[in-house]
């Protein structure tokens, strides 16, 4: 699952697994309450998605900082109600 902590400004995003930098916006992977599914994906900036294997609405933390870069601002905007 997800950190759910902000980098500190001025880092880079990492991977736990790989080390390597996430793009931004980057996807995350969560499972399904429903399901089991254990790798639903969403994106950092989601609330909710849908679950692709039974359908059902798995919500999403997203981070504190979501939305705090530009390219993620933007999508924060179009899915707030």
């Amino acid at each position: 699952m997800a950190e759910t902590s902000c980098p500190p400004a001025g880092d880079e995003r990492v991977d736990a697994r790989t080390g390597l930098p996430l793009p931004d916006p980057f996807p995350e992977y969560i499972r399904c309450p429903h399901c089991g599914e254990p790798e639903v994906e969403v994106w950092c900036y989601q609330v909710r998605v849908r679950c692709h294997n039974c359908g059902g609405w798995c919500e999403h933390t997203p981070m504190a900082c979501r939305g705090s870069t530009p390219a993620c601002r933007a999508r924060v905007e179009q899915e707030a109600p």
